[in-house]
Order: C-alpha cells, then sequence, then structure tokens
C-alpha cells in the first residue's frame, strides 16, 4: 500500500493518491463495521483499481502528451541498458524537435534519447532514408518515389499481406512499438496531395530502393 501511494505521488498524482487512502480506510471502516476481518486482499484490490499506470504523460523536455510503451520494445531497441535500472513504466515522445524516444514514469530511471537506440525514429527524421516500417524496411522515399512513378502506393497492401502471414515483429523493431499501418496512411496521403500539387522532386536521394 505504502508503495502504491509513493508511487503516485513520484508521478505527480497526489490527488489520486488521496483518494487511494481514503478508498482503503473507507474499506476497512466497512469491514470492521459489518463485524468481518479486515483483508489484507480488500485492501490490495481497492489499491490496484486506485493506482493505475497514466496512459498518457507529458515528456519532460518538449512536453508533448506521450503514449505508453512495452518494456520489450524499450529492452530491444536501447543500445546498452545500465545496470540495476529501476523496473517502471516508459512512454514513448516522438515530437521531431526533441531527442527524447523514451522517458520513465518515474525520474530516478534513465532517459533514452535517439543516440540511446539501434535504430532512426522516423518522426524525429528530416534526412533522406526516413523509415515508416520497421519490420519491412519501407522509407517514405520508397512510398514518394512509388507515387510519383504510378499515382498510387502498395505499401500498405504489402504490409498487410505480411501481417496476415505473421511475419511481422513492431513489438520490438518499432520504437513506438505498435503497428506502423497508420503511419504509412499517413505518409502516403502526404506524398498524394505533394503529387498533386507538383510538390515531389524528380528524384530522391538516400540510396532507397524499392
Amino acid at each position: 500500500m505504502e508503495t502504491c501511494v509513493t508511487d503516485c505521488i513520484r508521478a505527480g498524482q497526489e490527488e489520486k493518491a488521496l483518494r487511494q487512502l481514503k478508498g482503503v480506510l473507507t474499506q476497512v471502516i466497512r469491514n470492521l463495521s459489518e463485524g468481518g476481518e479486515n483483508k489484507m486482499s480488500d485492501c490490495c484490490s481497492v489499491q490496484e483499481a486506485a493506482c493505475e499506470t497514466p496512459l498518457v504523460m507529458n515528456c519532460p523536455v518538449s512536453g508533448t502528451r506521450s503514449k505508453q510503451v512495452a518494456a520489450l520494445t524499450v529492452k530491444s531497441l536501447v543500445r546498452h541498458l545500465p545496470f540495476g535500472m529501476p523496473s517502471t513504466q516508459y512512454y514513448f515522445c516522438d515530437a521531431p524537435g526533441c531527442d527524447v524516444v523514451y522517458f520513465p514514469l518515474y525520474p530516478e530511471a534513465p532517459t533514452f534519447r535517439r543516440e540511446d537506440l539501434l535504430v532512426r525514429i522516423g518522426a524525429k527524421e528530416t534526412r533522406d532514408s526516413i523509415p515508416v516500417c520497421y519490420c519491412f524496411g519501407i522509407t517514405r522515399n520508397q512510398i514518394q518515389e512509388e507515387i510519383r512513378k504510378t499515382g498510387e502506393s502498395t505499401a500498405a497492401e504489402r504490409v498487410k499481406a505480411e501481417v496476415k502471414a505473421g511475419r511481422c515483429a513492431c513489438e520490438v523493431k518499432n520504437p513506438a512499438g505498435k503497428c506502423c499501418l497508420g503511419d504509412i496512411a499517413r505518409t502516403v496521403k502526404l506524398a498524394q496531395e505533394s503529387a498533386s500539387a507538383n510538390l515531389l522532386p524528380a528524384s530522391f536521394g538516400g540510396g532507397d530502393k524499392a
């Protein structure tokens, strides 16, 4: 119980910690008034419900609202994990101008920046060969080039076929820890809009190959 309240306070959730204490005390009083015993399991159930980890946190550097990312994703993509790293929830910051990639719920745990990762972060890159799909190596340039030549992109259909065949590994390859289809759809939409406005150059650098 003490640990959970402390965790809430560390996360800047003082009001939540107070609500949790009030809930536990109410449960204890109810049990005693009904002539029953105050069971530890009752306290734990109230504690569990009251101290849920926030689904979204603001990046401590950019202030960007950032979603949770699985521990497996962090462990798979961070170049070197420090010894004795505290076990805590991490969040993925996708702000373009921010070097922070993963930041922890509790400040005593390490924050990981772009240079700490094994892969480039597509949302934060501005150079050629910007990754869009990490499982199958699709880049923004490839999508743009295909649209320039054919007027459409087959990237989403190709990835869907691979996903259906069970060959994706987003949780350990994509820094966001999620499926890339949403990113592909947004990239295709922007590329098509640019092509319609004749804004796409005739060729692209970066050495991308379809």
